[in-house]
């Protein structure tokens, strides 16, 4: 699994990560993700910001991705549950608002099966 959060909007927001496994929290973090014109973190091209993740699990399990800004609370977190897919290596990334179109701050999951691509 490779876990990144990316930032579309110009604000900088809190996120909280959890990840949980039959109830149990097995990772937690809060990050601030820069506004996206900040390329201070060394991902981003002026246009979004991000974080990558470091230290969650790796190995196969049955998880449970809960992610909210600070502005939220923890009941208005997004899920993703990685028991619904039957993959070997996973990348996920949060987005806060999309570079496609005006959603503001809204939170999305994204989640691919190539990691082919990713070191």
């Amino acid at each position: 699994m490779q876990l990144q959060a990316i930032n579309h909007e110009s604000d900088a927001y809190d996120l909280s990560v959890e990840i949980t496994e039959n109830g149990e929290v097995v990772y937690e973090r809060a990050v601030e993700i820069p506004s996206a014109a900040d390329e201070s973190t060394g991902l981003g091209d002026g246009k979004w910001s991000g974080v990558a993740f470091e230290g969650y699990p790796t190995e196969p399990g049955s998880y449970i991705l809960h992610t909210w800004r600070g502005d939220q609370s923890k009941e208005d977190a997004v899920t993703l549950d990685f028991a619904a897919y039957d993959q070997e290596c996973v990348q996920v990334r949060v987005y806060i608002g999309d570079a496609r179109e005006d959603s503001g701050a809204a939170l999305s999951i994204w989640r691919s099966f190539d990691c082919s691509t990713v070191d």
